[in-house]
């Protein structure tokens, strides 16, 4: 590989699956092409064929795509993050590779803890939020996944929010966050994943002071 960026040679584990699938919705990879993906990084045709026999979706085509990479179901090379940047540019996805590489320094900080040896400036980031399933008190990261939210939401909703604010949150893995707004009428969960600095499937319910605060 030419490039001597360390973060691509960072191994990701079985465990993160559910990071990189969203990186690559992140980046726009389109996912009905997730068995050319497959091949590039070097999985049998037969396990893919396989995987489109057992599952209906791409999106769960390629998650399990992803999952045999991962775990080296095939003994392919190194499931690493430069390898996938080379698949995707073989594959002609180059805005994908594009915004992957922008993304960097947010990958070295959330997947991999921040690696101290690779000489990035990962000062400048702030430090992820921490995970579990009571709530918890907002962060300045938190507040700042919270607009990135409300701006998604009011454009499906096409309104306004005056006033917007975040009371507390859960988080489940490393994308998966519930936060709890106070709005101009009343209590709002908001869910999504937040993922290379930008959130997703965000969805939105009213709540009262009893309800629980969960994922849905």
């Amino acid at each position: 590989m030419a490039s001597k960026n360390p973060l691509y040679s960072y191994q990701w584990t079985p465990d993160e699956v559910s990071n990189v699938v969203c990186l690559l919705e992140v980046c726009g990879f389109p996912q009905e092409r997730w068995h050319e993906l497959g091949l590039t990084l070097g999985l049998h045709k037969d396990t893919l064929d396989d995987i489109k026999k057992l599952y209906d979706t791409t999106d769960d085509c390629l998650t399990e795509c992803l999952f045999k990479w991962l775990s080296r179901a095939d003994e392919e090379e190194l499931s690493t993050f430069g390898s996938l940047l080379d698949a995707l540019k073989s594959m002609n996805e180059n805005a994908a590779p594009e915004k992957l590489k922008e993304e960097s320094l947010w990958l070295l900080k959330h997947y991999s803890g921040g690696i101290a040896e690779t000489g990035c400036a990962l000062n400048s980031l702030p430090d992820a939020p921490e995970e579990g399933l009571d709530p918890m008190t907002v962060t300045t990261e938190v507040l700042n996944i919270a607009e990135k939210m409300k701006k998604d939401e009011e454009q499906k909703i096409k309104t306004n929010f005056t006033t917007f604010t975040p009371l507390c949150y859960i988080k489940k893995g490393e994308t998966d966050y519930c936060i709890r707004v106070m709005v101009d009428n009343g209590k709002i969960d908001i869910c999504g994943q937040y993922c290379a600095g930008s959130v997703m499937r965000v969805k939105v319910k009213h709540v009262t002071e009893d309800d629980d605060q969960t994922f849905f």
